[in-house]
């Protein structure tokens, strides 16, 4: 029962830090299941110096996995969709906090998985650190990803 406490109490402390920024979340509990693990779930609506709105989700499971995904940063151009494979390729070389793919509606989307269990950081706390970076590494190649896109050659 130690990691549900500290599950909720981590969960209620970005909480907390979200409203003391004004930030827009939906948040849900989740018991354990035949078939799922207890988790919490938060989606958020975040704006950023370089996005004007980005939809993120967490996962955060009792057993300390942690999954943070942002499902469209920037639809990819029909025409651009080998352009911007090798161009998420070059991102995951340089980002460490987010893991940029493209996926079959030819969205650019990105994740991180993180495991907190042998973590001695609070929990809560360390999620938020993870987070920051995550939006941080989108935040910074945004600029990229978008004159990518919109450019007038197919040549990265």
């Amino acid at each position: 029962m130690k990691k549900n406490k500290e599950m909720y109490k981590g969960t209620i402390e970005i909480i907390k830090r979200l409203e003391a920024q004004n930030i827009k979340y939906r948040y849900e509990h989740y018991p354990s299941t035949d078939n799922e693990s207890e988790h919490d779930w938060l989606e958020l609506n975040l704006r950023t110096e370089n996005i004007a709105s980005m939809l993120v989700e967490m996962f955060i499971e009792e057993s300390g996995f942690v999954l943070i995904k942002s499902f469209r940063i920037c639809k990819v151009n029909n025409d651009k969709r080998n352009v911007m494979l090798k161009l998420v390729n070059s991102l995951n070389r340089i980002y460490i906090d987010a893991r940029f793919y493209v996926d079959d509606e030819n969205n650019i989307c990105a994740h991180k998985f993180c495991d907190l269990l042998s973590s001695d950081t609070y929990y809560g706390s360390r999620i938020i650190d993870i987070l920051v970076d995550y939006i941080d590494d989108i935040n910074e190649a945004y600029p990229q990803i978008m004159e990518e896109n919109w450019s007038k050659t197919d040549e990265m």
